[in-house]
């Protein structure tokens, strides 16, 4: 899948910069989880397809956002942060749901907390920009 959105944003750089796409992609790699966590068969396969897709445009989305929203010297500063935020996130997460699966004796809790995360992130969507005009 990530092949197949990158060939599609690759179609459309009209989107990029924009808050709906951004937007759209979060609400589905959030339907999409939740599917392959309760789902199970072809119902399953289908989340992970989506999941898949969607985690990949945002990703794609996010990584161009810097230059978009900042210039110069700024967009390095940008990327660094987002980069440093979103890896620890990325590595602190799937531990956490490691010890919650280990604790519970059950594999399939391990995703748990990253859609618990995900769904708190969409609290997020709507909400007003508030980021100072970097230069």
């Amino acid at each position: 899948m990530p092949l197949v959105a990158s060939l599609c944003l690759l179609a459309t750089p009209n989107l990029i910069g924009k808050r709906t796409p951004v937007a759209i992609s979060s609400i589905a790699s959030v339907v999409g989880l939740a599917g392959f966590l309760f789902f199970d068969g072809w119902a399953s396969w289908i989340s992970a397809l989506i999941v898949g897709y969607a985690a990949t445009v945002e990703t794609i989305l996010l990584v161009s956002l810097p230059p978009s929203i900042a210039r110069g010297t700024a967009v390095t500063r940008l990327s660094a942060g987002m980069t440093l935020i979103g890896f620890s996130l990325a590595f602190v997460i799937p531990v956490f749901g490691g010890w919650f699966a280990d604790l519970a004796g059950t594999v399939e809790l391990a995703l748990y907390p990253a859609l618990g995360f995900m769904v708190l992130a969409l609290f997020s969507l709507g909400q007003q920009a508030k980021h100072p005009a970097y230069e």
